[in-house]
């Protein structure tokens, strides 16, 4: 179109403009037609001022960056305008009256050349690009020049990538930085596996990282195993006696005396590692525990003598919260959560829920945790299903299979307990079983014996699959049926018996907790009553058939038609062979056997016994200072 052309059409089109605005005038009541127009252009104008990034003609500003000294140093060319709208600490210095509010070459030195790249284009151009191996350096830039969007993209970047494999360098800068979010999230991957703890790399954590760590809750071990890693940390950093206890003193603060047991406590009393009070308050407690559920009355005290000035300067003297929280049980953390996919709905706090939502069809949901070393365990209930076509396992963390047990999954079989990988299935050792709903599944991976266990209920798991191959692996769910829905449970370990005189074993210790309603809750563990097997008349080989506590409570032929309906299959989509099991009786009862003294009272006698102890060995220590 030529230029001369322009202003024909123009003549033509203002009166069709004209008239349409008469027309409307005259719509509207004789109405002064309204002539405001909005335009916005934010992409045209993020385009013109990406132009200037690198463009040394207008720039007045030349930034020279040097990581150290004997670095090379790299020349940034930028404006002072633009620069100074992101950043406060930069425009106090370029526009202030320091020295460099005149000059025009800046000199940025312990600063990394590469970060501050990434900073310059996001000023200009509204993006920036992050790596792994990038990040750190982008990060400390971001926060020392206080750019607020690159700061957030970082911590999000670092929340998103963080493994295990760099939980614990990451937890070093999270507590540097004070970002709160990803310290969560570095020591939930650390307290829940056990290759971590025992690793180079948790003894090289700094004092600060490993007072957040001891006072985290996201816990799964018992408080006595968590005292032990703090020790061997502070052993690790020394081998004097006394630089050791000056390294864990202010760790051991933040443990969970009262939640210890009577055996641990004892042994404590008799060293000089804990405070004699934190011991005395903890054997208290498990006297009486009941009375320590409402401080309000105690905290009111602490306060008060808070504000006293001459007793606020004591170093002994502890804030009321940390008082409080000594005496509440660790709620623990999720091993991993789900992640939703277009055929399975992820719901929950902890997205610990997830259903089947599409048409009927084998699809599969993963969690989000990468398990390479170290022992993992969880346990997934099977909320509702309609024919117990369920798998559940691991499978690799490289499969891109929708399902799992026709590739790389490890899965068992909830319609009759057979064991899958690459589609190929075997019977279960201990004879066919039916899982259906309201039955829990307890999977135990050990990455180091390279072996997956499963266990139904309170039984014992059974090592299904062993030699698998030495890769990552994350938990897998198959799932067959629209409104089949799983949720992970919880698999603390149980506190142990007051005659116990060592914790849990490192490698016995959970990997979970529950989700009890909208929060993480953890209830005071109760011990299990034993269950009385039955057996099936016809196939000894079965499965024992283990009577929960609420089937127990139930009369003997409820109970009965009940674990009849466990074991007769519904179908089998993978195989034709009916595999219906009849003629179940129950075995004669077992002789009642005299009522043992319940866990309260076992507790109470051992702390009773425990105090006398303690008290003895205290009123000694003091009689031999007074030389009495």
């Amino acid at each position: 179109m030529s230029a001369s052309t322009i202003p024909d059409e123009a003549s033509q089109v203002v009166p069709m403009a004209a008239k349409s605005n008469k027309t409307a005038s005259a719509a509207s009541g004789n109405r002064a037609p309204d002539c405001n127009l909005n335009f916005s252009c934010p992409e045209e104008v993020v385009q013109r001022i990406a132009q200037l990034y690198g463009d040394e003609r207008l720039a007045d500003v030349v930034f020279l960056v040097q990581r150290s000294e004997d670095c090379p140093v790299q020349r940034f060319v930028a404006h002072r305008s633009i620069i100074s709208s992101w950043s406060r600490p930069l425009e106090s210095m370029l526009c202030g009256s320091f020295a460099e509010g005149f000059a025009r070459e800046v000199r940025l030195l312990d600063v990394d050349p590469s970060a501050f790249e990434v900073m310059l284009k996001l000023m200009y151009t509204g993006s920036a690009e992050i790596t792994v191996d990038s990040v750190l350096a982008v990060l400390d830039v971001s926060i020392r020049f206080d750019v607020g969007p690159l700061t957030q993209f970082s911590v999000q970047f670092l929340q998103t990538h963080t493994n295990s494999e760099h939980a614990c360098s990451m937890l070093e800068v999270a507590v540097q930085y004070g970002l709160m979010k990803l310290v969560d999230k570095c020591i939930e991957l650390i307290v829940t596996d056990d290759h971590i703890l025992q690793s180079e790399d948790f003894y090289h954590l700094s004092q600060a990282a490993l007072i957040e760590v001891a006072k985290h809750d996201s816990w799964n071990a018992h408080e006595d195993e968590i005292y032990d890693t703090v020790l061997r940390w502070a052993a690790s950093k020394s081998t004097d006696e006394e630089e050791r206890r000056r390294l864990a003193e202010p760790i051991l603060e933040h443990l969970r005396y009262p939640h210890m047991s009577v055996e641990k406590l004892k042994q404590l009393s008799t060293s000089k590692d804990v405070p004699s009070q934190l011991i005395f308050e903890a054997l208290f407690y498990k006297l009486n525990p009941d009375s320590h559920e409402n401080q309000e009355e105690g905290l009111e005290q602490l306060q008060n003598q808070l504000r006293a000035p001459h007793q606020a300067q004591s170093q002994h003297l502890q804030q009321p919260s940390q008082v409080s929280k000594r005496y509440r049980p660790r709620p623990g953390s999720l091993l991993f959560s789900w992640l939703p996919t277009p055929r399975v709905t992820v719901s929950g706090d902890c997205r610990e829920n997830a259903r089947h939502t599409s048409s009927n069809g084998f699809t599969g949901v993963r969690g989000d945790r990468r398990m390479l070393h170290g022992i993992f365990s969880w346990s997934v209930e099977i909320s509702e299903t309609q024919s117990a076509w369920i798998f559940v396992g691991v499978a690799r963390v490289d499969d891109s299979n929708d399902v799992a047990w026709r590739s790389t999954g490890y899965m068992l079989y909830c319609l009759d307990s057979r064991f899958f990988h690459r589609g190929s299935g075997q019977n279960h050792p201990g004879g066919d079983r039916k899982i259906c709903s309201g039955d829990c599944i307890r999977v135990e991976l050990d990455c180091t014996q390279h072996t997956l266990a499963f266990g139904v209920n309170n039984e014992k798991p059974v090592v299904l699959f062993r030699d698998m191959e030495p890769t990552c692996y994350v938990p897998a769910v198959d799932l067959r049926d629209c409104g089949d829905k799983v949720r992970i449970l919880s698999s603390r370990a149980q506190t142990p018996c007051t005659s116990e005189l060592s914790p849990p074993s490192l490698g016995a210790r959970s990997s979970m907790t529950v989700a009890t309603g909208s929060h993480m809750h953890q209830a005071p563990q109760q011990p299990q009553p034993q269950p009385q097997p039955k057996s099936h008349a016809r196939h000894p080989g079965m499965w024992q058939w283990h009577q929960s506590e609420g089937e127990a409570q139930r009369s003997s032929g409820v109970a009965r038609a009940h674990r009849q309906q466990h074991f007769l299959p519904r179908g089998n989509p993978l195989a034709d062979e009916p595999s219906a099991l009849t003629g179940m009786q129950d075995e004669p009862p077992a002789a009642e056997q005299p009522a043992a003294p319940s866990r309260e009272e076992a507790a109470a006698a051992a702390a009773v016994s425990a105090v006398s102890t303690v008290t003895a060995a205290a009123i000694a220590s003091v009689s031999s200072v007074r030389g009495e």
